[in-house]
């Protein structure tokens, strides 16, 4: 009998060795997931909600694998000498572009001022040229239903997309 409580003894302390080991192993994973889960915004490195997928501050798109642990410092240091007022002032300046662009393609399309606001004047003059060359013959509202694509187009397409179709990739049609 003393045999068994002592073998009893050991393994009490046995479990309560690994027990302990268990809780500090979980502690540890804790701190692990919370850096681990902890978004900075790779434009002004403010931290940002976990499932957001824009910056509160700038609206800059928010990648959903980065992570802080993902960001070098030096990435950090150099992006905050950048100015955000100037960032944010261009997607403010895209957003009204783009809404500009689609709600003048679906009322006004047949004339080209969507093309216009884009910068692309050659398409507005061959939108107009097609409205006015055509008007006699019905062709008008041919055109004037591309135009009304193009606006919708414009108008659900994310604001980052937009930018790279229509502002940087220069795509003149659709």
């Amino acid at each position: 009998m003393p045999k068994s409580n002592k073998d009893k003894d050991s393994y009490q302390e046995e479990v309560d060795s690994l027990k302990a080991e268990l809780e500090r192993l979980k502690a540890k994973e804790d701190i692990n997931n919370f850096k681990e889960k902890t978004i900075f915004c790779s434009n002004c490195n403010t931290e940002v909600r976990i499932g957001s997928k824009y910056c509160a501050k700038c609206g800059t798109v928010i990648g959903q694998n980065k992570s802080s642990n993902e960001m070098a410092s030096k990435d950090r240091l150099n992006s905050a000498k950048t100015s955000t007022v100037n960032d944010s002032i261009e997607i403010n300046d895209l957003k009204s572009k783009r809404l500009s662009a689609g709600l003048c393609g679906i009322l006004l399309g047949g004339f080209g001022v969507h093309k216009f606001i884009l910068g692309y004047n050659q398409q507005g003059y061959i939108y107009l040229g097609a409205f006015i060359g055509t008007f006699c013959f019905g062709g008008f509202l041919l055109v004037s239903l591309l135009a009304l694509v193009e606006g919708i187009i414009y108008l659900t397409m994310p604001i980052d997309q937009f930018k790279r179709t229509y502002i940087d990739n220069k795509k003149e049609w659709f």
